[in-house]
């Protein structure tokens, strides 16, 4: 089932499985956009217990641009990265704290350009 405000924009999708799969939840994931449409949260349910699945935060700069989405349940922060003509450059991956080196007190990050770390 989908939700949609004044605007026609998605705003929740419900889906159920019938039958019942005890292995893939029931789900309803629910957006709450700016004025201009943008996604700035996202919060995903299982419906059978109600636990939260996902808690995002999304992030954009000036230009509407998506800069960040953070995700409080998982720990997993993404960011991105643009040039001047607004093509994404960037895409770094964060779960949880930045990692340390053990042998040295240097900082390293997961960052792959284009794709996933």
């Amino acid at each position: 089932m989908y939700g949609f405000d004044d605007d026609d924009r998605l705003t929740d999708v419900t889906v159920t499985h019938t039958p019942a799969n005890p292995q893939v939840p029931d789900t309803r994931t629910v957006w709450t956009l700016d004025g201009v449409g943008n996604r700035r949260s996202e919060t995903g349910t299982n419906l059978s217990n109600s636990q939260v699945l996902n808690q995002k935060v999304y992030d954009y700069n000036a230009r509407d641009q998506l800069t960040e989405v953070a995700d409080s349940v998982t720990g997993t922060t993404v960011r991105f990265g643009y040039d001047a003509n607004g093509n994404r450059t960037s895409r770094e991956v964060w779960r949880g704290a930045p990692l340390s080196l053990a042998s040295a007190s240097v900082p390293i990050r997961c960052t792959r350009s284009p794709g996933p770390c």
